[in-house]
């Protein structure tokens, strides 16, 4: 009779490094909205707490110096923007040990690279879902005779980045997502279409369709549809549309508590081995006015 202690050998089937590294690479490899928003906030929090307070700069006073006269000092009261670690996503499924042998694909491994972007989309659905926000009053979009929202045009794109120059976001680090339907929309505009062949193929990354006036534009399924508004007494009525949006990176944060990771036990009841993938996050509106809804023609 064999003796001995059973040894990771034995049991290498039911170590997840090997899952958690799947997990990290698809999430990471899944996302649009999370690779272009701030999340540089994520050590903070790494091992205890649950909200993250980001202080918000105010502009400096410049004044005019004269001579035999003292500065005067400028008394700053800061705010902070709260971050609340509140969203706890996960994934689970459980593979009995008959289907995991007689399978010819890696059924476990299979199954956590779809876990994984699985939980990419929903982060990045969140993340979309921040431009319809109450606190995001800046829109554009371009409208039919009767008042319906249309495809985007050149004109919008523009009326958009003049919002953000007058907000002072910085010129660096916009972007611009759009719906597939706006995709197909642009690539009918020659001059875009000619621009996008002046491309750098150092930035191309998942999603990525090009550049439009220093703006990096990507391509995401998530953007939200918002229904029809009626007009009431007081206001204008809101066309149903799709929101596509035209940001700077420091108009969101992204916070991760847990980044994603998988886990693994083997269920004597079932004959199987259970997987349970999850990741911890908050994300919050930092500065509203660097955001612009560009409404575009309903897609549902």
């Amino acid at each position: 009779m064999a003796t001995g202690n059973i040894t990771t050998t034995q049991v290498d089937a039911f170590i997840p490094e090997v899952w958690s590294k799947e997990i990290i690479y698809q999430t990471t490899n899944a996302s649009i909205f999370a690779s272009i928003v701030r999340r540089d906030f994520d050590g903070e929090i790494e091992n205890q707490g649950d909200k993250v307070h980001i202080p918000l700069f105010s502009a400096v006073t410049v004044g005019d110096k004269t001579g035999n006269a003292p500065v005067d000092y400028t008394n700053y009261s800061e705010s902070t923007k709260d971050i609340t670690i509140n969203k706890h996503k996960y994934f689970a499924f459980r593979v009995e040990d008959i289907a995991s042998i007689q399978s010819q694909p890696d059924l476990i491994a299979g199954y956590a690279a779809q876990g994984g972007r699985g939980l990419a989309n929903t982060i990045d659905q969140d993340l979309a879902n921040l431009v319809t926000n109450a606190a995001i009053t800046q829109n554009v979009g371009a409208t039919d005779a009767g008042g319906a929202y249309i495809d985007m045009t050149d004109a919008v794109i523009r009326n958009a980045i003049q919002l953000l120059d007058e907000a002072n976001a910085p010129e660096t680090d916009r972007f611009m997502v759009i719906s597939p339907a706006q995709k197909n929309a642009l690539l009918g505009i020659d001059k875009f279409v000619d621009a996008s062949k002046i491309g750098d193929a150092d930035v191309i990354r998942r999603g990525l369709f090009g550049s439009i006036y220093g703006v990096l534009v990507y391509v995401s399924n998530n953007l939200p549809d918002v229904a029809a508004v009626a007009s009431s007494a007081g206001g204008a009525g809101v066309p149903a549309h799709k929101t596509c949006m035209i940001f700077h990176k420091e108009a969101f944060a992204l916070c991760t508590q847990l980044q994603p990771r998988v886990q693994a036990a083997y269920d004597l009841d079932y004959l199987a081995t259970s997987i349970v993938g999850d990741a911890l996050y908050g994300i919050g509106i930092l500065v509203p006015d660097f955001t612009v809804q560009v409404r575009t023609t309903t897609e549902v």
